[in-house]
């Protein structure tokens, strides 16, 4: 009964001859596939309000419901049509604007003995639309952190006015989904579950996960069967959490899945629209060309790194990778092949080399460089 009256309740609110069909497609296909009331509402509302967006049902954008969908509350919904309105709805959420990428920065970024408020505020000042957490590489999100925790740090996020992006974690490196040794690889599993169940706490849809790392000892064809068997073994979670896996490409540093076609094999084998890429543009390097990732995995990419790339590495440096445009990566090719696969997700700074002064400058120096990377501005 309080299913039908919600539902009654988010027809009635919806724009009768624009989106009640919009809305009645989306609750109509979550029922078949996913089955709970919750879900099924989310969806008719975030059908209906993408319809908003697009004019017509025809151009109305996937990309854009999945994201309403999980920026829509149920508590909206049943204060009823008198409070409910989708276009006060849009103004507030961060996919109002068409086919706009959204710019993140991971929270591991934040300067050194600044806690987390500071850095929110900063990242808000400098122009960012989200932040990326980190689980494990910083002090306010462990894997001891419990949900309470973690729920308090999605208030502080959205308190900012900013939404997290994603979840990544680091953790994988030293603990590899592809180690021979089971206790290893069962607590690196347990990693990415905590990654998708703090995702959903937070309200994001996507994590990262670093799949395997190849050795001296433990060859490439190991690492490729047990990444995979994790990958299945995590989908059926990733599906039940709404969230989807991002493996990362770590190309030279991870010595797997080198080209884009090797990791569109793999995908492919996993099999499941849970689990995709988390491209990083500068990580490709020496193996490839960033433009040509894009390219060919397309709808497969969940969020997008940014960073360039020095790929021949000079004296002065310890690391390959830098701030935007002073690299060697392509970026009027990359901006062409985001418009080509109509990528309108999240774009997520990874400043790897960081300034030695003034390192808030340098949050503010890397928006203005994404802003001119989403204008075509090249």
């Amino acid at each position: 009964m309080a299913f039908c009256a919600l539902f009654t309740r988010l027809l009635s609110a919806s724009r009768p001859q624009k989106n009640g069909d919009s809305a009645l497609a989306g609750i109509a296909h979550t029922i078949i596939f996913w089955a709970t009331p919750e879900d099924a509402l989310r969806l008719g509302a975030a059908s209906a309000a993408a319809n908003c967006l697009a004019g017509s049902p025809g151009a109305t954008r996937l990309g854009h419901i999945r994201r309403l969908q999980n920026e829509i509350r149920l508590e909206t919904i049943e204060t009823g049509p008198e409070h409910f309105r989708y276009d006060s709805f849009l103004r507030s959420s961060w996919s109002a604007q068409e086919g706009v990428m959204k710019k993140s920065i991971g929270d591991n970024m934040i300067p050194r003995g600044w806690s987390f408020e500071q850095g929110l505020e900063l990242v808000k000042k400098a122009g960012y639309d989200g932040i990326e957490l980190w689980l494990g590489e910083v002090p306010w999100f462990q894997m001891n952190t419990t949900d309470t925790q973690v729920t308090e740090l999605r208030r502080k996020v959205e308190n900012a006015g900013l939404v997290v992006s994603n979840v990544s974690t680091g953790l994988h490196w030293k603990t590899p989904l592809s180690a021979r040794d089971p206790k290893v690889r069962a607590e690196a599993i347990r990693i990415v579950e905590r990654e998708l169940e703090t995702a959903q706490l937070l309200g994001c849809d996507a994590i990262l996960v670093v799949t395997g790392l190849v050795t001296q000892e433990v060859p490439y064809n190991e690492v490729y069967q047990r990444c995979l068997d994790a990958m299945q073994q995590l989908t059926p979670v990733a599906a039940k959490a709404r969230v989807k896996i991002g493996c990362e490409n770590c190309n030279s540093e991870q010595r797997f899945l080198l080209t884009p076609r090797e990791f569109w094999t793999f995908l492919n084998e996993v099999d499941s629209p849970f689990v995709g890429i988390h491209l990083d543009v500068g990580n490709i390097h020496d193996t490839g060309f960033a433009e040509q990732w894009i390219e060919m995995h397309g709808p497969r990419i969940t969020r997008i790194h940014l960073k360039d790339v020095m790929k021949k590495r000079g004296r002065c440096c310890d690391t390959v990778y830098t701030s935007l445009f002073i690299g060697d990566n392509d970026w009027p090719a990359i901006r062409a092949a985001l418009t080509k696969v109509r990528y309108d997700g999240w774009l997520i700074a990874e400043m790897e080399a960081r300034y030695r002064y003034a390192q808030d400058q340098q949050f503010y120096d890397t928006a203005a460089d994404m802003d001119r990377l989403i204008s075509a501005k090249l």
